[in-house]
């Protein structure tokens, strides 16, 4: 049985997925581009579930993983739902 922190590994992975397929900009360049417009392309394919998923799953600054590139969601996330000023 999965635990909770691969399920958002892989969740994470399949969003990085979607933005290297949608931009043609690689995960270690993600860094370089602004966070909210990646984040958007990820939004827009993600279904409702999946969008509730993260939202309960990303947390603070809990990462599931020290890899850069899971941290760069994280924060993207988190700064796209709950930090820019609207």
């Amino acid at each position: 049985m999965k635990n909770k922190k691969d399920d958002v590994l892989c969740e994470i992975a399949k969003a990085a997925k979607i933005i290297e397929e949608k931009t043609d900009i690689k995960r270690d360049e993600f860094d370089k581009y602004p966070s909210e417009d990646l984040i958007k392309i990820v939004i827009g394919m993600l279904t409702p579930s999946q969008i509730s998923f993260f939202k309960e799953n990303i947390n603070g600054y809990e990462y599931p993983s020290d890899d850069k590139n899971i941290k760069w969601f994280c924060d993207a996330w988190l700064f796209y739902f709950y930090d820019r000023a609207e």
